[in-house]
């Protein structure tokens, strides 16, 4: 007789083992077979063995899935940078510095304007100081400074400009206390000079005096000196130089030396107070 025995799907076949019993002796006491111990080795000898898990196998194969999950970024395109444009930096263009004035370039630039008075049997100096009478449009008409003393007195007045062009001229105004006249002469194409501001008058400065002396005919003559002193006299503001002045020289302009009137050449002191003879 055979006992089957189902453990899933094996099947094992265990002998039931006969005893015979010889004679009227009792057969030894067999112990029974412990069947679920049986059953248990079959079924693990039966079992394919379970592997050893290579763990830093599974650890790489998790980072390559979880990489592959990343999604790849989309490069973004960017412009390249442009390459500035070197202009290149110009050159300073040099100024000639201003050359110094001198005497000479002073007096070439206020000819011009300085003129001769012809009162009769007096002479002396004068000087444009506008141009344009009333009017600037006007501009062939002309003033000229000159002393009141210079024509004191004339019936006619003949201005001389630039030593070669004459005039006859108009006397416009006239103050004696102040030994002014204003004349007026045209028609023809004048120079007019520049007044001086009263912070350019300072003593030791350059002071230029230009005009007709003594009546020597021809071109008008310059002497040089200094501002030596301003200063209030008989309620009139007054410019002592050094520079010669003669007889013929009342009327014409102190030039400074930028080219501009410092006052009018009036009179030359010959004596002290006191009477003793001075030099300047």
């Amino acid at each position: 007789m055979r006992l089957k025995v189902h453990a899933g799907r094996f099947l094992v076949a265990v002998p039931l083992l006969v005893v015979l019993t010889l004679g009227c002796q009792p057969a030894p006491k067999t112990q029974a077979p412990d069947i679920g111990a049986t059953v248990a080795a079959a079924i693990q000898t039966a079992l394919p063995p379970t592997p050893t898990p290579n763990i830093p196998l599974t650890v790489e194969a998790q980072v390559q899935e979880r990489l592959a999950a990343i999604p790849t970024p989309t490069p973004t395109s960017v412009p390249p940078t442009p390459t500035p444009t070197l202009t290149p930096t110009p050159t300073p263009t040099r100024v000639p510095p201003t050359p110094t004035p001198t005497t000479k370039s002073i007096v070439d630039n206020v000819r011009p304007a300085i003129v001769r008075i012809e009162a009769g049997q007096s002479t002396g100096s004068g000087f444009i100081t506008q141009v344009g009478f009333p009017t600037a449009q006007q501009h062939t008409t002309a003033l000229v400074l000159t002393n009141y003393h210079v024509i004191e007195g004339a019936t006619s007045v003949e201005v001389v400009v630039n030593d070669h062009s004459r005039f006859d001229a108009v006397v416009w105004g006239v103050d004696p206390g102040n030994d002014i006249a204003l004349l007026r002469i045209c028609c023809g194409n004048f120079e007019a000079l520049e007044w001086a501001d009263q912070s350019e008058i300072s003593e030791g400065d350059q002071a230029i005096a230009i005009g007709y002396p003594l009546g020597i005919p021809g071109k008008a003559s310059i002497t040089n000196g200094i501002i030596s002193a301003e200063r209030y006299e008989f309620g009139q503001w007054v410019i002592q130089t050094d520079a010669a002045i003669n007889p013929g020289n009342s009327g014409g302009p102190l030039i400074s030396s930028n080219g501009k009137v410092l006052g009018m050449n009036t009179r030359k002191e010959f004596y002290s107070s006191d009477g003793r003879p001075v030099d300047g």
